[in-house]
């Protein structure tokens, strides 16, 4: 009889402790907010601009529910847009209803060797990326599923080099501009990107690599915008892989912080 409680008290301890996590959704464990910078890869014509996108309300389309992602610039929240709307599926997947339809941004449920085709940044130009998933590892950072992908240019051709996979940690999107911007491999110029910091709530869920240097907020209009003149001696390097540009012996890398000379 002793030995029937203290079995019955151990499936009552286990029922508590894991049916919370068992009625969760896989949406539940995403982030709703993510802080990206904007840039001209260029260095030239626009200012560096924080954009804040979030997920908001819950909306029917075509029977099916998803989520609105509006987007603000940190500098003026009162001037709120809307981007697209997502749908999170318990297998592991991420949709936006895009140009009346719907299309593929993530898939977790994949493995190595596969091909997946998603769409590429729903906001600017939007692109389909084909990829090869590479690996299928845990972030040691966040301890959710990591897939690195090996991407396919416009061509056909394979960018099989881990300085150009496209990386993806579930809950938070891509590794590095966030959850619903892409990366089109082989495209250059235009505006780039970067995810600084990504919350929950009000919780600090990730951070990205410029996040030291410039927080979860930068916007400014720096040096390299002041530098778009008809006197002014402009010159642009690529040194140890990084785009600098040269101005009156000073030099500045594409968020107009100078690095020395």
């Amino acid at each position: 009889m002793l030995m029937k409680r203290i079995l019955f008290s151990l499936l009552c301890l286990f029922v508590n402790l894991y049916m919370p996590l068992s009625a969760n959704t896989w949406k539940d464990i995403w982030c709703d907010t993510w802080n990206v910078l904007e840039y001209n890869v260029s260095g030239m014509g626009m200012p560096e601009e924080t954009w804040r996108y979030y997920l908001s309300n819950d909306t029917i389309i075509n029977g099916l529910t998803y989520t609105i992602v509006n987007r603000y610039w940190t500098a003026d929240e009162t001037e709120s847009e809307y981007v697209t709307a997502v749908r999170f599926t318990e297998d592991k997947k991420v949709y936006v209803f895009h140009d009346n339809t719907e299309c593929l941004f993530y898939d977790f449920s994949v493995q190595v060797g596969d091909t997946v085709e998603t769409l590429v940044n729903v906001y600017y130009e939007s692109y389909y990326q084909k990829s090869i998933v590479h690996n299928v590892k845990m972030d040691s950072i966040t301890h959710r599923n990591m897939i690195v992908l090996y991407c396919m240019d416009e061509q056909g051709r394979l960018w099989d080099d881990d300085y150009y996979a496209l990386t993806w940690i579930e809950g938070i999107g891509s590794k590095d501009v966030g959850f619903l911007i892409g990366r089109l491999i082989g495209n250059t110029g235009g505006i780039g990107y970067k995810l600084l910091c990504a919350y929950r709530g009000d919780e600090l869920k990730y951070t990205g690599y410029l996040y030291e240097e410039y927080g979860c907020e930068y916007n400014t209009v720096t040096a390299v915008e002041d530098i778009h003149t008809s006197e002014s001696k402009v010159q642009k390097v690529i040194q140890d892989g990084q785009l600098l540009i040269l101005h009156e012996g000073k030099t500045y890398n594409v968020m107009g912080v100078e690095v020395g000379k």
